[in-house]
């Protein structure tokens, strides 16, 4: 899924992390915070233009699951 490799990396990028995130672990198994999920919305915004807020990021069970988030306001838009 496409998806799940763009939100991954930048994941990565924002946590600094050395390698890539497991899609199916939680994102708090990275330390995923709140000052860390603030900059995702911003950068979801314009990279897929879907409208997700710092609680749908801190409350995605796994970077599956946020990528279903997505995807499902991408199908809202369209």
């Amino acid at each position: 899924m496409e998806v799940v490799g763009l939100i991954n990396e930048q994941v990565v990028t924002t946590l600094r992390l050395l390698e890539a995130i497991e899609p199916a672990k939680s994102l708090n198994t990275y330390g995923i915070d709140s000052l860390a999920a603030v900059d995702l919305p911003n950068w979801l915004r314009a990279i897929f233009k879907v409208e997700l807020s710092t609680l749908d990021i801190l409350n995605a069970k796994s970077l599956v699951d946020l990528a279903e988030k997505i995807i499902r306001g991408l199908m809202c838009e369209g």
